[in-house]
């Protein structure tokens, strides 16, 4: 199961405490690396998608289960 991480409120450090580590920024994108994946989060809604429950963890109130694909 995946989660949706909103952003909006996740501070810089928590994203580098969970392995998103900032590489790039322009007017309308950031783009983490993570384990070596880029993601690329629009500023105008930031979120990301992240598979791994304690990732989801750390984000607390910002995560949405996602429901299953067979659905």
């Amino acid at each position: 199961m995946g989660f949706y991480v909103s952003l909006d409120e996740v501070e810089e450090s928590t994203l580098e405490l969970a392995g998103y580590i900032k590489v790039a920024e322009d007017d309308l994108h950031i783009v983490y690396r993570h384990f070596g994946e880029d993601i690329i989060v629009l500023k105008d809604d930031p979120f990301i998608i992240v598979d791994d429950v304690n990732d989801a963890a750390i984000f607390g109130f910002n995560v949405i289960p996602m429901p299953p694909e067979d659905c």
